[in-house]
Parts: C-alpha cells; sequence; structure tokens
C-alpha cells in the first residue's frame, strides 16, 4: 500500500471564472484498488458573484466500480459566496480534458 501527497493548482473557464489549489492525499492499495481525499479551494467569480469557497473530495476506485463525493464545505464561502453550499463533480472527456460541474445554491 502506498501513500501519496500532492497540491494540484487548476484553472476555471466559464461560469466559474477563476483558479484553485487542491491539497489530496492518495492511497494505492492491492489490485485495482486507489482512494484519494482532500480539500480545494476554489477563487473567482461563479456566475457574476465573487468570492471563494472550499470543496471536500472523497473518492474511491476498485474493481467493482467507482464512487466520488465532492461536497461544497459548509461555511466556507467568502465575500458574495458566503452562503454557497452545494455538490460537485468532475467528468473525464476524451483526450484528457475535464468537465466541472457545479450545483448550488445560494440563501
Amino acid at each position: 500500500m502506498k501513500i501519496t501527497r500532492a497540491r494540484l493548482t487548476k484553472t476555471f473557464r466559464g461560469d466559474i471564472e477563476g483558479r484553485s489549489v487542491a491539497d489530496i492525499v492518495t492511497m494505492r492499495g492491492p489490485g485495482a484498488f486507489a482512494s484519494y481525499c482532500g480539500l480545494e479551494r476554489i477563487e473567482g467569480t461563479l456566475g457574476s458573484r465573487k468570492g471563494s469557497f472550499v470543496l471536500k473530495h472523497d473518492a474511491t476506485m476498485s474493481a467493482e466500480g467507482a464512487a466520488a463525493a465532492w461536497t461544497v464545505v459548509p461555511g466556507s464561502g467568502t465575500e458574495e459566496l458566503a452562503s454557497l453550499h452545494g455538490i460537485a463533480q468532475i467528468t473525464n472527456e476524451p483526450g484528457g480534458g475535464h468537465t466541472f460541474t457545479l450545483e448550488y445554491q445560494l440563501d
């Protein structure tokens, strides 16, 4: 079993415009088993609202399939995103690209 830490940076374009830094911990086990968890702070604009928020990542992969849950950490929103809550997912695209989807509400 191997445990690794990583820091990732991302750039968002579209309904979310901005950048993020994610700190994650990954684990690779026997066979096809792997898991990771982490926190990602996204800064920029969501729609026309400026601020930042934190996503909590939790994912597991095995021979039986994969499961992932990304949630906005309650209370992590700042500025015009202070009341943000929701869930997110990422879809791998052919050719190596990704599509990020955030289902959210602002109170």
